[in-house]
């Protein structure tokens, strides 16, 4: 039931209409039906009816339905709002309800969240139009847009961006680009073997100069020419590059040694022969890549002498 009344806030008097018991304030009432009135309809359907608006919405208007909505880890929120751009703020989507004088936000909670950090007072908003009346199919919607909301967004794979890094000087990609044309690799997006010649991961060959330096790849791609692979399929494979990496990073007081009896040792083997020895040496275990980085650790001890930095 829905009565207009008078209550007492802090001392002061609040008039505003009391449903199921709670006092909803004639400020947000007014708030409310003046954000209403500013939507800017339109259509995407093809009846042409308007089933979709945009306008800007108070943040004291929308809230967040924890019936099929859980709350956003407050770490990726702290990394929203320390990361924000209003360039890539894309407006929110919301739902109205019409008999509660607010906005349920089926997509942006974590922007909502991150707002209030920042004191905003009021977000932009997609809304909505064609939500049913009825509360019960009402929360149906909402819960249906809320899991379907990121099916058809094909987000940016990182070798998609690799140009762009370029553009604006990213040190990583600069020095990717760079070993690339040197020793003519190329890449590709397709998942499977690897053509000779082809970088068997970006995202993998990424991290390997991010973390480790430029003088770790050049050590890996040294290896991978003099010994032939370069030519070979799945020359640039993840195994082996990982591998190389492994050894890099765990036998720094040898890794001379280590790139020439690479460099020899591997020209008389190819890459596929090279991980069906390791899987020889590991017959129960299944991952190729961690495979092939212990046969080639077993190996260097035993043939070189080296050992592991503690």
């Amino acid at each position: 039931m829905t009565t207009k009344t008078k209550a007492m806030e802090n001392n002061a008097t609040v008039v505003g209409i009391v449903k199921d018991n709670e006092l909803i304030p004639e400020a947000q009432i007014n708030l409310y039906n003046s954000v209403v009135d500013n939507i800017r309809a339109f259509s995407t359907s093809k009846s042409r009816k308007n089933n979709i608006g945009i306008v800007a919405i108070n943040l004291s208007l929308l809230y967040v339905d924890e019936q099929y909505q859980g709350l956003r880890n407050h770490k990726r929120i702290n990394k929203l709002v320390d990361n924000w751009d209003e360039r890539k703020l894309a407006p929110i989507t919301v739902v109205p309800h019409p008999e509660e004088y607010r906005f349920a936000v089926v997509d942006g909670q974590g922007r909502l969240m991150a707002a209030h950090k920042l004191k905003y007072k009021s977000l932009q908003a997609l809304v909505l139009l064609d939500a049913p009346t009825d509360t019960n199919e009402r929360l149906k919607f909402e819960a249906t847009y809320f899991i379907n909301q990121d099916e058809e967004i094909e987000h940016v794979k990182p070798l998609e961006k690799h140009s762009a890094r370029v553009i604006i000087g990213d040190e990583t990609a600069l020095i990717l680009e760079d070993l690339f044309k040197s020793y003519h690799i190329t890449y590709t997006n397709s998942r499977g073997a690897r053509e000779a010649g082809v970088l068997g991961s970006y995202p993998t060959t990424y991290e390997i100069v991010k973390r480790n330096g430029r003088k770790c790849l050049e050590f890996i791609f040294s290896i991978i020419k003099n010994a032939g692979w370069d030519e070979e399929p799945n020359g640039y494979a993840t195994f082996v590059t990982e591998s190389l990496k492994d050894i890099w990073s765990k036998f720094p007081c040898d890794r001379e040694r280590i790139y020439n009896y690479l460099s020899e040792e591997f020209r008389k083997i190819d890459p596929s022969l090279f991980s069906s020895r390791a899987r020889t040496c590991y017959p129960m275990r299944k991952d190729t890549r961690k495979i092939c980085k212990l046969y080639l650790e077993d190996l260097l001890i035993k043939e070189l002498g080296v050992k592991k930095i503690a």
